[in-house]
Order: structure tokens, then sequence, then C-alpha cells
């Protein structure tokens, strides 16, 4: 192990107050937010051996996987998560985000489109149902999408920085030509 890793690991480990696997999860957190993504996916995989019943472990180690752009492995993970659990939201939510992410759009949405039917008041999953919508160029229904995560929380950042793009794409376009006297054909 590196030593600054091993560093970072010694004083995590040092500032809980019992070695637990706490402290490794929290390692793996701190790796992965830092984009160093092997030794916070070995913290993760480690933490997902020690607390195999702990499905947020297994949701970081997911979305710690599709940020190294890993995504077999990450769907995976998040299929585990949801065979124990279907409406785990961040499970969910982050296999959708890993779909999208892995240019597999129509299957992000229908995910988040299938939450949606039973949590409609979720304002994330419908702005990045309406981000989606806007990847695959339908400004119109990431517009519809958008709308409504902006009616459950008006002030919602997130979604009002996805309007302003659906906004800019949905508004007329103007083309300036010029026509002169003479044509070539005279």
């Amino acid at each position: 192990v590196p030593a600054p890793i091993e560093s970072s690991r010694s004083k995590v480990v040092r500032a809980d107050s019992s070695f637990s696997s706490r402290a490794v999860f929290r390692l793996g957190l701190l790796q992965a937010w830092d984009n160093r993504f092997e030794p916070a996916l070995a913290a993760l995989r480690l933490y997902v051996r020690l607390e195999p019943a702990d499905l947020e472990g297994r949701v970081a180690l997911a979305r710690t996987y599709a940020w190294a752009s890993r995504y077999a492995t990450s769907l995976a993970q998040y299929d585990s998560v949801l065979a124990r659990d279907a409406t785990y939201r961040d499970a969910v939510v982050g296999k959708a985000q890993t779909l999208a992410w892995s240019d597999r759009l129509p299957e992000a949405e229908a995910q988040l489109e299938r939450w949606l039917e039973r949590r409609a008041d979720d304002v994330e999953a419908w702005t990045l149902l309406g981000q989606f919508r806007r990847w695959r160029g339908d400004a119109r229904a990431a517009e519809s999408a958008l709308d409504r995560a902006l009616a459950l929380r008006p002030d919602d950042a997130a979604a009002r920085e996805q309007m302003s793009w659906v906004r800019v794409e949905r508004r007329p376009a103007v083309t300036w030509s010029l026509v002169g006297a003479k044509d070539s054909e005279d």
C-alpha cells in the first residue's frame, strides 16, 4: 500500500473510537470523492465483506464503480441491492444514472419512470429524468419532467439549471442570410 494511502487509512482508523468496519467505509468514501478509485474500491469491497447486510455499503461500492467507468460491475452491484430491496431509492436512482452514463438512455429513463410511478414526489428523480431526456434530444419531454420537479420544489438548483438548458434548446432559432440583387443565374 502506498505511503499516503496507508497514512490516511491509519488516521481514519485512529479517529474511529474502535477499529470498525465504519472506518473502512468512511475511508473508501473519502478516497472515492478524491477520485482515487482503486484504493476506494478496495476499501469498499472490504466493507461489503465485513458488513454483507448493509445495503448502503453496496450502493457506495456500485457508485464508485460507476465513477471509475466500470459500468457493468456497477450495474451488477446495483442489481444485487435491488434484489434484496426493490424500493431502495439510492440503488434505483444510482442504477439509472449508471445506465445513462453507459449510453443506455432509454433503459435509464424507464428505470426512473417506474420509480416515479410509485414515488411521484422525488424531485431528484424528476430532474434526472429531465436531464436524460435532454441528453436524448427530446427537449419537450425534458421540460415536462423538469416542470414536475420545479412544481415540487421551485428553488431546486439542479432542476433550475437543467431547465435553463432546455429553454435554450427549445427557443426558436434565427438564421441570418444575405440575399443579393444578383444571383448566379442573373
